[in-house]
């Protein structure tokens, strides 16, 4: 129960950096079953006011993350579990693409 808490807080926490960051980060899995790329560019029309940029990867390495600073947060459309139970590797919050498309 306390876990669950603390995962939907940090969802929270990630959805209200997203509404209010410009320069968003889409983390992209070319994963057979994790290739969400549609997903991805329906964020750029939903959201034109954003600035998106594609990071596309087989495995994710959370410190290459660090590498763009100007980027203000992270939106997941790979394995959910990176959303979940690997954002405190990032020091930017991470969300689930699910929150927004």
């Amino acid at each position: 129960e306390n876990e669950t808490k603390q995962i939907k807080q940090q969802q929270k926490a990630a959805l209200i950096k997203f509404y209010s960051s410009k320069e968003i980060g889409v983390l992209i899995s070319t994963k057979p079953g994790q290739f969400e790329i549609k997903k991805a560019f329906l964020l750029k029309k939903k959201f034109p006011e954003k600035n998106f940029y594609f990071f596309i990867f087989d495995t994710l390495d959370f410190s290459q993350l660090e590498n763009f600073p100007f980027i203000e947060c992270f939106v997941n459309t790979a394995c959910r579990r990176i959303s979940y139970d690997e954002a405190e590797k990032s020091q930017k919050k991470i969300l689930d693409v699910s929150f927004l498309v």
